[in-house]
């Protein structure tokens, strides 16, 4: 059985996308309003840019 990269690769954003879902709303209702808004704006410039490292070798722009 042979392991497909490309399936697993997309699994793996799956779980990393609903992880940080998970740790900023658990983070925002332990520490408040104010440092939700913080929290969840940190954590999308983080996952901007890992989105953002993992996109171009995704849409084949860099042989």
């Amino acid at each position: 059985m042979a392991i497909d990269p490309i399936k697993h690769s997309r699994i793996a954003a799956r779980l990393m996308v609903a992880g940080f879902i998970v740790a900023v709303v658990g983070a925002g209702l332990a520490a408040g309003p104010f440092a939700a808004v913080a929290t969840f704006g940190a954590g999308l410039f983080m996952l901007g840019l890992a989105l953002g490292i993992r996109g171009p070798r995704d849409l084949g722009s860099n042989p």
